[in-house]
């Protein structure tokens, strides 16, 4: 996986994603992650956003769409605060902008039906109707050129890195 991409390129987007401020020297410089690229090769990553959160069977790099407080999330305060929570309190979290590109592999998927077995910042680990809801929110992946809006809590995933040199630092946003 190169964190290049082509020049010609036109941005389909703009992401917006939240960190921790105790992952920025490793964005900022790289960490000792072992990275398997393309033809079998393996290297230490680059200064960067790398994609480690996992969802059905790949890592994704998490973000919002075209904006950091989108309109469809300002709706559930709650839950933007809680997912916010989850990375950490609002003293301790940072945030990125960067275009996304076609060469990025991005998605898109709705969280509302994960919205049952989200609980208070974590997934539980429940019954029958917490695993239906979870396959529901997988089953909504599309790739974000062929979305066209309509998803209730629209998120951004993708699945490259993003080399710093695309990153902006961002203030955040008021809640």
């Amino acid at each position: 996986m190169s964190v290049e991409r082509k020049e010609q390129e036109q941005p389909l987007a703009r992401a917006y994603h939240f960190t921790n401020v105790d992952n920025l020297f490793d964005i900022e410089h790289g960490s000792n992650m072992l990275v398997f690229e393309e033809e079998n090769r393996i290297t230490v990553n680059q200064p960067g956003l790398y994609p480690k959160t996992t969802f059905g069977d790949d890592d994704f790099l998490f973000c919002f769409l075209n904006d950091p407080h989108p309109v469809e999330w300002r709706r559930y305060p709650a839950l933007y605060q809680a997912l916010l929570g989850k990375i950490g309190d609002r003293k301790r979290l940072h945030l990125f902008s960067f275009d996304v590109f076609e060469s990025d592999n991005p998605f898109v998927v709705d969280f509302a039906p994960a919205i049952p077995f989200f609980n208070n910042g974590s997934f539980r680990q429940g019954g029958a109707a917490d695993f239906q809801s979870y396959f529901r929110y997988l089953e909504t992946m599309v790739p974000l050129k062929d979305y066209h809006g309509g998803y209730q809590l629209p998120e951004l995933l993708i699945s490259r890195p993003i080399a710093y040199e695309r990153l902006i630092s961002v203030p955040l946003p008021p809640v």
